[in-house]
């Protein structure tokens, strides 16, 4: 697949905006002790003008070309000698993260909103180019692309060290990816009943019995002993809760009785348009289900 087209003639991005955004969130992830240095010299300096090469980039080719350039500005942002190279990459890979999420809540606000799934995967594109750069000129492992590369595995190399290192936040980037998309899905929520009691061996049975029965492309993330978050892109999901209790069941026994597990469904549009809402309800649901004694509510 070719890489996401340039969105030429977008109304123009306030880069400082997106800095300031971009800040802000880097300042609100960070430990108290470590704002000032975030909020330094060195960001004041070069933080608005990497933005402006972002804001750039999304609407053209040569531009994108000079931000992947600035693979070292951004390394320089966000590490100063830091070692060993996964702690570097880690905090490459969030940083751009936060990055792309700042751009993205300044450009959609004066975006048609039929451009807002271009515009998202157009900056996804863009930050996961620049993520490459970063790590190239950190020493840390970077997944290598060709030049057809498409926006999906272009932002592989930012997503996956997301999955490593935060396995659920990396599954609500992916929910806040499709809601703008305007894909639907479906949030589950998992709970295998009386996991505090339940043998660790059974337990961890049960777990990769869970993780066995889901669909291709389907997120997973521990949420708890015995308790999973999923996103799957499944306009129904309640044929997918039943399967993946009914795995539970057939994975092992508890006293004598086969294991049962109970959860809950959230469903994008129907029931929310933002990831914390809807993994209140999926919550809301499988609480439901443990109340009535049932597999699903």
């Amino acid at each position: 697949m070719d890489p996401p087209r340039p969105l030429a003639g977008l109304p123009a991005v306030d880069s400082r905006a997106v800095a300031r955004a971009w800040l802000v969130r880097r300042i609100a992830a960070a430990p108290l002790e470590a704002a000032a240095d975030l909020a330094g010299g060195a960001f004041a300096a070069r933080g608005p003008g990497l933005c402006r090469l972002l804001t750039a980039a999304v609407a053209d080719d040569a531009a994108l070309t000079v931000l992947v350039g600035e693979g070292a500005t951004l390394h320089a942002l966000v590490d100063a000698g830091r070692s060993p190279p996964a702690a570097v990459a880690a905090d490459l890979a969030a940083a751009t993260e936060h990055l792309r999420r700042a751009a993205l809540d300044v450009a959609i606000l004066g975006t048609d909103p039929a451009l807002h799934p271009a515009l998202h995967d157009r900056l996804a594109h863009a930050c996961a180019q620049l993520l490459r750069s970063a790590l190239a000129g950190s020493g840390a492992p970077a997944a290598s692309a060709g030049p057809g590369t498409s926006a999906a595995s272009a932002a592989f190399t930012l997503r996956d060290e997301r999955a490593r290192s935060d396995p659920r936040g990396h599954l609500t980037a992916e929910a806040e990816r499709l809601v703008v998309a305007r894909v639907p899905f479906a949030l589950l929520a998992l709970e295998v009943e009386d996991a505090g009691v339940v043998h660790a061996d059974v337990l961890a049975t049960a777990e990769a019995a869970l993780r066995a029965a889901l669909p291709p492309g389907a997120l997973h993330a521990p949420d708890g002993p015995g308790s999973m978050l999923v996103l799957a892109r499944e306009a129904d999901g309640g044929p997918l809760a039943r399967a993946l209790t009914q795995a539970v069941a057939a994975a092992g026994s508890h006293r004598g009785a086969p294991l049962r597990a109970a959860a809950g469904v959230a469903e994008h549009p129907r029931d929310g348009d933002t990831p914390e809402g809807l993994l209140a309800h999926a919550d809301r649901q499988l609480f439901a289900a443990r109340a009535e004694g049932l597999p699903l509510a």
